[in-house]
């Protein structure tokens, strides 16, 4: 059994933080893990996985606090979510480095109080593409898929994720990953598929990575999808 060792911040009224990096652990990448304030209470917990953006890479697990799910998290009492934030190398991409994500993710989830039923998969722009890409690589990995202001290389290649719950969120007005991108994927997903929730921002840009992560239907949505 893998045990990892952690840097702490203690936050008694707030979520757990905790700092992981290779050389505290035996993992090939670093990762920031939020707990929740009452992880004790609970025999397990619905986990999320969120892929961050490009302008996250590297090693810094504080910039994690600047965008998306991790940026507005940190300071709930009431978030009711295990929430792993890998962090991708500088230069790379999240596609790169799908086999030691897994590997981070299927040793955490042996390690902590998760529901292995309850695991979802979510991400922003660089993180949004990677969400599809673990997604049609191995659908049944997650019980369900939230890509955000993402998009895909191969968009035929989504038809993989026809029986996935998917919540998927872009800016009408985003010039960094414009929104025809991820209308096209929809698009291709929703004619054999009923599983598909798409909410369109009409006058959102790319800031969009971090006001979807501000809608709470998203985590009650979560929770509603449960592996079979």
């Amino acid at each position: 059994m893998w045990y990892p060792s952690y840097k702490f911040h203690d936050e008694e009224t707030t979520m757990k933080i905790i700092d992981s990096t290779p050389e505290t652990t035996n993992q090939a990448l670093p990762y920031r893990m939020y707990l929740p304030t009452n992880y004790e209470n609970k025999e397990e917990w619905p986990l999320i996985v969120f892929l961050h953006g490009s302008g996250e890479r590297g090693n810094d697990p504080n910039k994690l606090d600047r965008y998306g799910l991790t940026s507005l998290i940190k300071n709930r009492t009431d978030f009711p979510f295990i929430v792993l934030a890998p962090l991708c190398p500088a230069e790379k991409k999240w596609e790169a480095i799908y086999n030691e994500v897994m590997s981070l993710v299927d040793n955490i989830s042996q390690a902590h109080k998760v529901n292995q039923k309850q695991m979802y998969l979510t991400g922003m722009s660089m993180g949004g593409a990677g969400v599809w890409h673990y997604g049609v690589t191995n659908p049944n990995k997650f019980a369900a898929y939230a890509p955000i202001a993402g998009y895909m290389h191969n968009p035929d290649e989504v038809i993989k994720l026809k029986d996935k719950p998917i919540w998927a969120a872009h800016g009408k007005q985003d010039k960094a990953i414009p929104f025809k991108k991820a209308e096209e994927i929809i698009n291709k997903l929703t004619g054999q598929s009923n599983k598909v929730v798409f909410k369109i921002y009409e006058t959102e840009g790319h800031e969009v990575c971090t006001n979807a992560y501000k809608d709470d239907d998203l985590y009650k949505w979560f929770l509603e999808q449960i592996a079979q």
